[in-house]
């Protein structure tokens, strides 16, 4: 099991236990299950100003980018390479 909170600033967690990223927020209402077989795509990217974010593109509602620190830049990273590597072997 993964765990990251990409952002001080910021009150997400995310987990990802290799088949189920969880996406937990204060707002009860916010946190989200998203299975393997429902992720389109994970990357860490960058912004226009050099920011770190973490986009997640999945088969339901939009979410939005997560900011990224840099100093949860590398468990974040971790946290892609997991979720990508899932991606790529998942299969019913």
């Amino acid at each position: 099991m993964i765990s990251v909170k990409p952002a001080e600033t910021y009150p997400h967690i995310l987990t990802f236990d290799g088949e189920v990223l969880e996406i937990f927020s204060r707002n009860r209402d916010a946190c989200q299950r998203i299975h393997i077989g429902h992720i389109r795509g994970i990357q860490l990217d960058t912004d226009p100003r050099g920011n770190y974010k973490l986009v997640i593109r999945w088969a339901g509602d939009a979410l939005p980018d997560f900011q990224v620190d840099a100093a949860q830049h590398d468990k974040t990273g971790e946290l892609v390479a997991a979720v990508q590597k899932a991606l790529a072997t998942f299969k019913f």
